[in-house]
C-alpha cells in the first residue's frame, strides 16, 4: 500500500512509522541540523524495503565531502536497485540518479 509524504509525493511504503522516520531524516538534511544518515538508518533498520529511505540515504551521502563514504553510498544504491520492482517511478528515478 502506498502513502504520500508531507509534500503529497507518493512513496512506496504503507508504514506510517517509516514515513515519520523519513520525514525526520529529511528535515535534518534540509536544515543541516542533526544527522540525517543516522535518522534514516534507524528507519531502514525497521523497514529495509523502504525504497525512498534508501534514496534519501544515498542523497545525503552524496553531499558528504569525505571519499570514505563511497562504500556506504554504494550500499544504499544497491539496496534501492534491488527493490526497484517495488518502487514507484519517482523512487526509481532517484535510485538511477
Amino acid at each position: 500500500m502506498s502513502k504520500t509524504d508531507c509534500r503529497g509525493v507518493a512513496v512506496s511504503t504503507g508504514s506510517a512509522k517509516a514515513l515519520d522516520g523519513y520525514e525526520r531524516a529529511l528535515a535534518a538534511l534540509n536544515s543541516y541540523f542533526g544527522d540525517p544518515v543516522a535518522a534514516i538508518d534507524t528507519t531502514l533498520a525497521a523497514e529495509p524495503d523502504f525504497v525512498a529511505g534508501h534514496a534519501l540515504r544515498a542523497g545525503a551521502l552524496c553531499m558528504a565531502t569525505q571519499r570514505d563514504v563511497e562504500p556506504e553510498l554504494r550500499k544504499s544504491v544497491e539496496a534501492g536497485e534491488a527493490l526497484a520492482h517495488a518502487a514507484n517511478p519517482r523512487e526509481r528515478g532517484h535510485i538511477r540518479a
